[in-house]
């Protein structure tokens, strides 16, 4: 025994691993594990129970401040998501959404995606297949539109009986509206799918006949 316990004492000093030395080693790795947990919380995306509790407040206070102003037309479920993406942007990027509230009033159901920009009260004709991808879709798609709204306003203050087509509609009016969008999608933690995809178009869509527009 004698024998046994010296052999025990010979190997801790010949390692020279100390208790203490163990015990350090051992917090260090809890704080580092413990800061890319929160790390990876902060900068994830948005999960579906996420998003099912601002649903679910909708539900329950119909008369939500974030969609008071707005003219939301389609069915139920159309409403509630477009609702829903409002809610989004109004708590987590309050100036993309009042530049829709300011320059995009009107939210209508349509087979096809476009607005109708006027500067009485533009309207959102928003399709199903945009609308219900995700609600960050929903909510960007809204973010974008907002923009060419705004972007006719400003023509128009400045140069009235000009035509405003390639000012508003044009490769570079839809580039500058993508830009925009991509900030709103970071800012509402959009899936890195849905960002990696507005990152790779150049604008060319701006052409495509209304009736051929399948988003």
């Amino acid at each position: 025994m004698r024998i046994q316990a010296n052999h025990r004492k010979h190997l801790t000093r010949s390692t020279g691993v100390s208790d203490n030395s163990i015990l350090f080693v051992l917090l260090f790795a809890l704080c580092v594990l413990t800061n890319r947990e929160i790390s990876s919380r902060s900068s994830r995306s948005y999960s579906e129970k996420d998003l099912a509790l601002i649903d679910g407040s909708l539900k329950t206070n119909a008369a939500d401040p974030a969609c008071s102003d707005f003219v939301i037309v389609g069915d139920g479920a159309f409403q509630q998501q477009v609702r829903t993406a409002l809610t989004l942007l109004m708590y987590h990027d309050q100036d993309d959404f009042l530049k829709i509230k300011k320059y995009l009033r009107e939210i209508c159901q349509a087979n096809h995606s476009g607005t109708q920009v006027s500067v009485a009260r533009s309207t959102f004709y928003l399709a199903p297949q945009s609308a219900f991808y995700s609600v960050t879709w929903c909510a960007g798609d809204l973010v974008h539109e907002a923009c060419h709204c705004k972007l006719y306003r400003d023509y128009w203050e400045s140069w009235r009986f000009r035509d405003s087509n390639l000012i508003v509609n044009g490769k570079e009016a839809e580039k500058y509206c993508i830009k925009q969008q991509l900030k709103a999608l970071e800012k509402i933690r959009a899936p890195v799918w849905e960002r990696n995809w507005l990152r790779a178009q150049d604008g060319s869509h701006h052409s495509t006949p209304y009736a051929d527009r399948n988003w």
